[in-house]
């Protein structure tokens, strides 16, 4: 941008604004040719213009004003803004958000898949805390010393949303329990808008007690009537979300036990397009990528803890020892195995990691979630079992040339994952793509 670009009209004075303001600048001039009858007003409608703009631009603005002076058809504007970053903060905060969702997204992934990864992402590395060195509402304090209040969740969620290909929008409201401002975000999932509070997915923990993998999936796409609940929506009349498509996620609890002086955090845990969690003692499972998305009871037990893989959860088994009991995903078949007792179960460079009192005590390498991109070559068709036998139940029938993923083997069958469906296939029915 020159140090003095001219503007006739009041569109061009909004060009020019929005043009500072897309590269942080703080204080700019404008040589105004129009009459200065009436500026005031043009030079109000064109700041608020550029600023509705960009979502991420409101969001960094925390003061805005002009002044000016001279005569009709030669104006000398000044644009003073205050923001809550800088051009070099923000040229890091593209690289850093550039990286981070090129490394945790697929082509192959679905909306909501990509939305789930950005929260999870963000809960995971990110403490809710006003004490930073840099401003707390900026994406760049979240980026660099993983801490932030809302305006930094939500200015980073845009961020990662955005670069992971989807619409969304930067949105603010009021928290009707104590009438503070709050910020979160909204996003469009398979055509539908859903709002998506990754701060309120960061629980705050009671009495000081920090865990860092806890993570709560309650205000993850959630509609419009479920957040009214607990806050009001400003601008809410500009996009509605109404569909309640993911209500369901409402009654997945995220909990946290004290039992004999130990802390367990029970927190539902992601694979392959499920979400695995512990309700009312039962492992359940929830396919996000359905149409509707439900709960399925997977097991009956009283779990401490809770991991999950592409191909079996893992569940600190409470009612043998605090031992592990491994489930298969596809048949439900449970198997305790030969472990001492652990305290919490994780996941680390590929490796379930069970941890008694901070000590490792197991682990277990994760077989390769995806090893080959094959398609089906039988002009028949091929079927997808529950599981590797000729007579076990039938998932789906895929016709010929359909592109499915592998990522284990048993003999002559092959685990593969296929709009959704995870299931057994023939290897014989399979040629690589």
């Amino acid at each position: 941008m020159t140090p003095t670009a001219t503007a006739h009209t009041e569109a061009e004075l909004q060009a020019i604004i929005y043009q500072g303001m897309r590269q942080f600048t703080p204080t700019f001039h404008i040589r105004y040719k129009g009459m200065i009858a009436n500026l005031d007003a043009a030079l109000t409608r064109a700041m608020k213009r550029a600023i509705a703009k960009d979502d991420y631009i409101a969001g960094t603005i925390q003061r805005h004003g002009y002044s000016y002076e001279g005569y009709d058809r030669d104006v000398d504007i000044t644009i003073s803004l205050t923001y809550n970053t800088t051009a070099q903060q923000e040229q890091f905060v593209q690289q850093e958000v550039r990286r981070i969702v090129t490394n945790m997204t697929t082509r192959d992934m679905q909306d909501v898949e990509k939305v789930q990864a950005i929260n999870e992402w963000l809960v995971l590395h990110t403490s809710y805390s006003k004490q930073t060195n840099g401003n707390p509402h900026a994406a760049h304090t979240i980026f660099t010393e993983h801490k932030g209040v809302c305006q930094g969740y939500a200015m980073a969620a845009y961020a990662m949303l955005r670069q992971a290909g989807l619409r969304a929008h930067y949105v603010t409201g009021v928290i009707l329990k104590n009438n503070e401002p709050h910020a979160w975000n909204i996003v469009q999932v398979d055509g539908h808008w859903y709002h998506l509070d990754v701060t309120w997915n960061d629980p705050r923990l009671q009495d000081d007690i920090r865990v860092d993998d806890f993570i709560s999936y309650e205000y993850f796409l959630q509609s419009e009537a479920a957040m009214c609940k607990t806050r009001t929506i400003h601008n809410k009349g500009q996009l509605r979300a109404t569909s309640e498509r993911f209500q369901v996620m409402r009654d997945i609890p995220s909990t946290l036990l004290r039992i004999n002086g130990t802390f367990y955090s029970i927190c539902p845990s992601y694979a392959n397009g499920k979400l695995y969690a512990v309700k009312d003692d039962t492992v359940v499972r929830i396919e996000l990528t359905e149409n509707v998305p439900r709960l399925e009871p997977i097991a009956r037990m009283y779990a401490l803890g809770i991991v999950a893989t592409a191909t079996h959860v893992y569940v600190i088994d409470g009612k043998r020892g605090n031992r592990i009991t491994e489930i298969d995903t596809l048949t439900k078949q449970m198997k305790l195995l030969p472990t001492d007792a652990v305290t919490k179960l994780c996941i680390e460079n590929g490796t379930v990691v069970g941890y008694a009192n901070n000590r490792v005590v197991w682990k277990h390498e994760i077989a390769q979630v995806q090893t080959a991109t094959k398609v089906v070559d039988h002009k028949s068709g091929a079927v997808v079992r529950q599981a590797a036998t000729k007579d076990s139940r039938t998932l789906a029938v895929l016709p010929q040339h359909t592109v499915v993923h592998v990522y284990d083997e048993k003999g002559d069958w092959v685990r593969v994952r296929v709009n959704g469906i995870d299931g057994y296939m023939l290897q014989n029915k399979l040629r690589t793509s």
